[in-house]
């Protein structure tokens, strides 16, 4: 019974029942009350109604003679009647004839004709009471008024011993309701009681329990179903145990598993939140930064890695679902590559569309890489080296073979049978294949230098403001013939006219040009499209063409070195499968990125973007970086020769390779030189020592005694000092070693006797400003890096009268192609201004 009553649900219910019951006493007292009291009103007054009336309807002529004993006696047997208090009688003047009061007449009781007017009126009389005052007229008022009191605390008295009596049968009521309702809420709450016990006990996983209710009610129907699902739920939470154990088990298993391949994996791993605070890492990464057996846990990326890998990890959560990669560098001098990505938390699908959590990233060490890079790109110097001098030697004796076929044995055939004509044609035929390959195998040879020195990053850059609109419309002008042969359309979209970036003009015009012959190369018929566009922080440029196109998979290895679009094995290929990997190599030089899209047979659109970051400063131009074809001087002073005058000017030649040098040999002879020749080093300062030859000729790369070397002892010692040194090698220099000329295998001969005759002459660089009609990069012109190597401009022919009202003054260099359009009279005219024919441009770039 105790736990009964400490049942909230009993409490509850007992004191709701009891405010109820209470309630509803009070309104019915209430009610009880008031009609009481509303009826004994009523009834006293229709008592006074009919008192009063009695007296002024069967005394009229009492009432009339005014005899005031009379009606005093009258009156005073009312007074008998309960609840009457008092009765007086007026005349029609408000006079009171008799009344009943002792000792006087309450003055409070002189009202007047208003008072006299209603029948029925409430009343205060001081020191009396309240009273209800009921008056009737006599005779229509004429003889007086009858007035009759009716005690109104009677009334209140009757009302409260009523409603007293009342309230005492509802409390023997109530007591009698509270008992029983103890009892029925006794009852009720008992078993709710043990319900909530056994719930209590299911809550606590106690299965075995049973309710201990016995009802055929709804309260036992809800005991017999909880019994159920505690059989159910305890057969579930069986299994469900069982599972959670297993899979608790397995996860544990799995977690160690994947903490030993990342606690063993070769590559370092850092992992980071959004904030930079490393989260995980491994021995690896401690190994490579020499951090041993440090716990990396909680420390900040930037302050432990400097820029390395924190700028990684902040882009990658910056930059979000984008795979960054940078080179980053290791303890003990060691090189890595560090690869990072965003880490996302799964969505509802299953997906990677929820928040960035943080970024991980690998590092791998590349050393051992690296250092392979760097043997291939000796690898390939050497080789180079070696490749281009016997195809030197190769052209230039294919070239001296043809010049001697066409100057003294074809002429000497005249008048020869048709077998022997037919077999001389073929030979011309033959030594022009092996000129035309040649020349494409240096081009090859050339691309290969290249991209090998983009990937070791020993170019150098020439970096300055550029607008890509001019230089876009530059490129497809020097290209337009490529699409005229094709009959092929070529447009511009270029909207953004004033975008500038910095880069380097010569290796952007080769990505152009690049993407504008591939184009043109696959493009049976249509048109290409240039366009440029301003998005976000930099420019894009698009080459889009109507050609065959590319499936997926030639698309993602498209700008791979030596891959080409479509079946190598049944196709022709169409170039190197060199272009777009340099191509490649110069966007990402530049902080850009290039990419392609393409459909088989709608065409392709090839997209590279440059950042505009970079344009507030004033680069510094780089030294000149020198192409295969072109070469370079330097400008010391040289004093006068010893000895006499020889009649014909002596050369010495100096190559470890002794076909160029029976090569060179034949060049000079042929133009009226004597010459000598030495195969290294040593020999080249022992005979320069002796015959004091007029010039000299040195490869660099050569056994015991290298080219340098032998330089800089010719220039060391007095009677050798003052020759012209001119340097003809397979490597690109950059540094001759105190040389005046550098030429680059396989040598044109024309170029070659033009700058050889130019040294002999004794001709200095730079005597004045040099202007060439072109876009650079197209003009063959080699010799002009000789008489101007720092002052060349470059010029639209549309423009060169502007220039020359500008106030030009120097040497204006127009090639043969562009002469017609011009008024080379007026030009030549023109002060302080000569004009140079250039016989030849540049072959169309791959």
């Amino acid at each position: 019974m105790e736990q009964v009553r400490r049942s909230r649900i009993f409490r509850r219910t007992f004191l709701t029942l009891v405010v109820l019951f209470g309630v509803i006493a009070l309104l019915t007292s209430v009610l009880s009350a008031y009609t009481l009291y509303k009826r004994l009103l009523d009834e006293f007054v229709s008592k006074g109604v009919a008192v009063s009336r009695s007296i002024a309807t069967s005394n009229v002529e009492l009432l009339l003679s005014r005899d005031a004993s009379t009606i005093q006696a009258m009156i005073d047997n009312y007074l008998e009647i309960r609840g009457l208090s008092y009765v007086y009688v007026e005349d029609d003047q408000g006079e009171i004839i008799a009344h009943t009061f002792v000792p006087a007449f309450p003055e409070e009781l002189r009202a007047g004709p208003e008072f006299r007017r209603r029948q029925v009126n409430d009343i205060e009389v001081k020191g009396l009471g309240s009273f209800i005052d009921v008056g009737t007229p006599v005779l229509a008022g004429e003889a007086g008024y009858v007035h009759v009191g009716m005690d109104r605390s009677i009334i209140l008295g009757f009302a409260l011993r009523a409603i007293l009596e009342q309230q005492v049968l509802l409390l023997f009521i109530f007591v009698g309701t509270v008992i029983v309702l103890y009892a029925l809420v006794g009852r009720l709450v008992r078993p709710i009681n043990r319900l909530t016990v056994y719930a209590e006990r299911l809550a606590a996983h106690d299965f075995s329990a049973r309710p201990d209710i016995d009802a055929s009610d709804e309260i036992g129907m809800l005991a017999r179903t909880m019994g159920a699902m505690a059989g159910e739920i305890s057969e579930h939470v069986s299994a469900l145990e069982t599972n959670v154990a297993a899979a608790t088990a397995e996860l544990q298993e799995t977690l160690a598993y994947m903490r030993s391949i990342i606690w063993n994996l070769g590559d370092g791993l850092l992992v980071t939140d959004t904030t930079g605070c490393i989260t995980h890492s491994n021995p690896a990464l401690s190994a490579m930064y020499g951090f041993h057996d440090a716990d990396l846990t909680g420390k900040d990326v930037d302050l432990l890695f400097l820029n390395d890998l924190g700028d990684l990890a902040h882009r990658a959560c910056e930059e979000q679902r984008v795979l960054h990669k940078a080179e980053v560098t290791l303890s003990r001098g060691r090189v890595g590559k560090a690869v990072g990505t965003s880490i996302h938390m799964m969505d509802e699908a299953g997906g990677s569309g929820g928040r960035c959590m943080g970024a991980v990233v690998l590092v791998r060490d590349i050393t051992a890489e690296k250092e392979v890079d760097r043997m291939k790109t000796d690898f390939i110097s050497t080789v180079s080296h070696e490749l281009r001098t016997p195809l030197t030697s190769v052209l230039g004796f294919a070239k001296i073979i043809s010049k001697r076929l066409e100057n003294v044995i074809f002429p000497a055939l005249k008048g020869a049978d048709g077998r022997v004509l037919k077999v001389a044609g073929q030979v011309a035929e033959n030594m022009h294949v092996i000129v035309s390959e040649g020349r494409r195998l240096t081009e090859l040879i050339n691309d290969v230098l290249d991209i090998s020195k983009m990937e070791s990053g020993k170019v150098e850059w020439r970096m300055q403001r550029e607008n890509l609109a001019l230089l876009i419309e530059q490129c497809v002008a020097s290209t337009r013939a490529l699409f005229d042969e094709r009959g092929l359309a070529c447009a511009m979209d270029l909207p953004c006219r004033d975008c500038e970036v910095v880069c380097d003009r010569d290796r952007m015009v080769q990505v152009l040009v690049n993407l504008l012959s591939n184009a043109v190369k696959f493009t049976p018929a249509g048109s290409v499209t240039v366009r440029l566009t301003r998005r976000g922080g930099g420019a894009t440029v698009c080459v889009e063409d109507t050609g065959v196109g590319m499936s997926l998979a030639d698309q993602e290895k498209v700008f791979e070195r030596f891959k080409q679009v479509g079946d190598t094995l049944t196709e022709k290929p169409k170039g190197t499968g060199l272009g777009l990997a340099i191509c490649k190599h110069i966007v990402e030089a530049h902080k850009g990125r290039i990419w392609v899209e393409s459909e088989v047979g709608r065409g392709s659109r090839f997209y590279f973007s440059l950042p505009f970051e970079g344009l507030g400063e004033s680069p510094r131009p780089a030294p000149l970086a020198l192409a295969p074809e072109d070469f370079s001087m330097e400008c010391a002073p040289r004093p006068a020769r010893e000895g006499a005058r020889r009649e014909r000017p002596l050369i010495l030649v100096v190559d470890d390779d002794g076909p160029m040098r029976v090569y060179l040999s034949q060049i000079l002879q042929d133009e009226g030189f004597d010459t000598i020749l030495a195969k290294d080093g040593f020999q080249a300062l022992e005979m320069a020592d002796t015959y004091l030859p007029d010039l000299l000729t040195m490869d660099i790369m050569m056994p015991g005694m290298d080219g340098r070397t032998a330089i800089q002892k010719l220039r060391r010692n007095e009677r050798t000092r003052h020759i012209p040194v001119m340097v003809i090698s397979a490597l690109n220099l950059a540094d001759m070693g105190g040389a005046d000329v550098s030429l680059v295998k396989p040598v044109d001969e024309d170029q070659f006797l033009d700058i050889l005759q130019g040294l002999l002459r004794g001709e200095r660089i730079g005597n004045g400003a040099c202007m060439v009609l072109g876009e650079k990069g197209r003009v063959r012109g080699r010799h002009l890096l000789m008489l101007c190597p720092a002052n060349i401009e470059y010029c639209p022919p549309d423009l060169v009268w502007e220039r020359i009202a500008g106030g030009f003054t120097g040497v204006v260099f127009v090639p043969f192609v562009l002469s017609a359009g011009l008024d080379l009279a007026r030009l030549a005219n023109q002060p302080d201004v000569q004009v140079v024919i250039l016989p030849e441009t540049c072959e169309e770039q791959e």
